[in-house]
């Protein structure tokens, strides 16, 4: 390599989310969250299955990020959310292992590599039905490519089981879920004549996963993930992840949070 491909670097990336939310009677709420990013960060430069920066979004300015509706039903046992939404907010969630901004900053610590979600915040549904404290079921869907035209052609479908035990006043969250996903998009790109031989330029793609989480102490809770995807059609198969939270209990801090 030349001079300047060894050279070190120092590459950062910038964001900021604003979110107005209002109340529509006493069980809708309306929100919208503009984002502004600029910046790719680490992620071109080192190559990795999951990426490094999950906060990284390139070169952009001020975007509408997510603009949705939100209403409960039988005393909010039943949740109903449409409009452009984010369906990694509601799917293979996780207490401690769930968020670039304030957790985990690596992807593969936010959400499980072996599930294909939009590829964007697009039109999308969420359903959630909570018959007990215990359980709850939640089913959703969206637009695979996130593109308003043509709705339905890459539609991304979940649905999970969502069970929450105590242990000895410990709080677990087990979440199991699978999905699918219309014409998965391959990299390559099919020409006409490929088609007219019965090549396509994209399959259906599924999966399931197993998201948890588990209070061993007041200040420890230990997580993990495990996915698969199927393999005829994605890279590779298995993704797993796993790790550890603790609180600042044990030095007199308890906002703090060591992962």
């Amino acid at each position: 390599p030349s001079e300047r491909e060894r050279a070190d670097r120092v590459d950062g990336s910038l964001s900021a989310d604003l979110e107005i939310s209002k109340w529509i009677g006493k069980h809708g709420l309306a929100a919208v969250i503009l984002g502004g990013a600029y910046g790719d960060g680490l992620d071109p430069r080192i190559p990795s299955w999951w990426g490094i920066n999950g906060d990284a979004e390139g070169e952009q300015t001020v975007y509408l990020k997510e603009l949705w509706y939100e209403h409960e039903f039988f005393d909010g046992r039943l949740i109903f959310t449409l409009g452009k939404v984010d369906l990694t907010a509601y799917v293979d969630a996780n207490e401690v292992a769930n968020d670039e901004n304030a957790q985990f900053l690596s992807p593969g610590f936010v959400h499980s590599a072996a599930i294909e979600f939009p590829d964007d915040n697009g039109p999308g549904v969420r359903v959630q039905f909570i018959p007990l404290e215990l359980l709850d079921l939640s089913f959703g869907w969206g637009e695979g490519d996130a593109d308003w035209n043509d709705l339905g052609q890459r539609s991304f479908f979940v649905g999970e089981v969502g069970l929450h035990p105590e242990f000895g006043g410990l709080q677990g969250n087990y979440r199991l879920y699978g999905w699918y996903r219309r014409h998965h998009r391959d990299e390559g790109f099919v020409s006409w004549d490929d088609q007219i031989k019965g090549i396509s330029d994209s399959q259906n793609g599924w999966g399931l996963g197993l998201s948890l989480d588990q209070a061993v102490t007041p200040n420890v809770t230990i997580f993990g993930r495990i996915g698969y995807q199927d393999q005829e059609v994605y890279e590779f198969g298995w993704a797993w992840s796993a790790g550890a939270e603790v609180k600042g209990g044990y030095w007199g801090r308890d906002d703090d949070a060591l992962g």
